[in-house]
């Protein structure tokens, strides 16, 4: 349905639709006396706006003008929703949907909350466009804040809950001793053989930390046993080693002496003549189940008539040893497994003797 503007009589007639106004003429009206339906309609299809003019179209349907489109339409096409302001192309010859110039939207045009986060590009949201204080713990997404992104320092005890530090979480080496409260290292803590020497504070160790018996002599020092320290009445003889007292007195190994001869002079190196004199038999081959280097007392060794085989002379300088003047052969000794006596083989024994001088 075609819409006219209405327009007095006198205007239509006299012509008067010049340049300047809101329509050009479209029809000559000259010597036109009185208006027709079909008049009216060819003023209507005719009619183009002045240059300067436009007019806004709304319409289901292609704007249709007689004299053609123009620039100075602007067709609202309420096919869509919402409806899309489309203006006339001349290149195409088509009408195109509107657009807006670039950065003449201002803030000022946009409603509140107008913007969603659909309209935002990705990465547009700079630092600069962030209020201080803005972003809470709610607007960040879980496991999203990375090492980088904390301050030195700026996490303290308050920002950490218990428990929450595991062995993970703690760099190698980075457990100083300033760290560790007092009395907090227990046993359980320690890895074997982890104390050293240098862990031990000096004079520290006190008898109560020492095992029984844990002591051996490769653990003291050299003069580090005064007579403070030996319990009375606990050394014994087999304690003392040849010659290192005074008083004490072991020989060389000697040749067992055939009949009626002797050893030889023994210099014992004693202040005197010794008070107690010991005398054994030393195995150095096999003889009636004896094995070297075994000791037997020569007290042990007697003859057919039951008297000692070998005897000593003793003076302050030295010992001498003699056999008795009979044949090896006649000399008894208790065999070992049973006791019996049998005659031993005198080249495989020597004498030892052991001496004592009490002051």
């Amino acid at each position: 349905m075609k819409k006219l503007i209405l327009l007095t009589t006198t205007a239509l007639v006299a012509g008067s639709l010049l340049a300047g106004e809101i329509l050009n003429k479209g029809v000559d009206f000259t010597g036109i006396t009185s208006l027709t339906p079909t008049k009216l309609n060819n003023i209507v299809d005719n009619a183009m706006p002045a240059s300067h003019i436009g007019f806004v179209v709304v319409t289901n349907g292609l704007p249709s003008f007689a004299l053609g489109p123009s620039t100075n339409f602007v067709w609202l096409d309420s096919t869509t929703s919402p409806y899309t302001l489309k203006t006339w192309d001349p290149s195409t010859s088509g009408w195109v949907a509107g657009t807006v110039a670039p950065l003449s939207i201002t803030s000022g045009l946009l409603g509140p909350n107008a913007v969603i986060s659909g309209k935002v590009a990705a990465n547009a949201i700079w630092t600069t466009n962030i209020n201080d204080n803005a972003i809470t713990s709610d607007k960040i997404q879980a496991a999203s804040v990375t090492t980088a992104k904390i301050a030195v320092d700026a996490i303290d005890a308050t920002l950490i809950a218990d428990d929450a530090v595991v062995t993970d979480g703690i760099l190698d080496a980075a457990v100083t001793t300033a760290k560790i409260a007092a009395g907090n290292i227990t046993a359980a803590l320690m890895a074997a053989s982890s104390v050293s020497s240098t862990n031990i504070l000096d004079n520290s160790i006190v008898t109560a930390d020492l095992q029984e018996n844990i002591i051996v002599n490769t653990n003291l020092a050299t003069d580090a046993v005064h007579s403070t320290n030996i319990l009375d009445g606990t050394i014994v003889l087999a304690d003392i080693a040849a010659n290192a007292v005074a008083g004490k007195f072991v020989s060389a190994l000697q040749a067992f002496p055939v009949g009626g001869a002797d050893t030889g002079a023994i210099a014992h190196s004693l202040d005197g003549i010794p008070q107690s004199v010991r005398v054994v038999l030393v195995c150095n081959t096999g003889d009636l189940g004896y094995v070297s280097p075994e000791e037997v007392n020569i007290e042990s060794l007697d003859d057919a008539n039951g008297h000692c085989g070998v005897y000593w002379i003793v003076d302050g300088t030295n010992i001498t040893l003699y056999r008795s003047n009979v044949a090896s052969a006649s000399l008894y000794l208790p065999t070992k497994t049973t006791g019996a006596p049998a005659i031993f083989t005198a080249a495989s024994w020597d004498l030892k003797v052991y001496a004592i001088y009490i002051p």
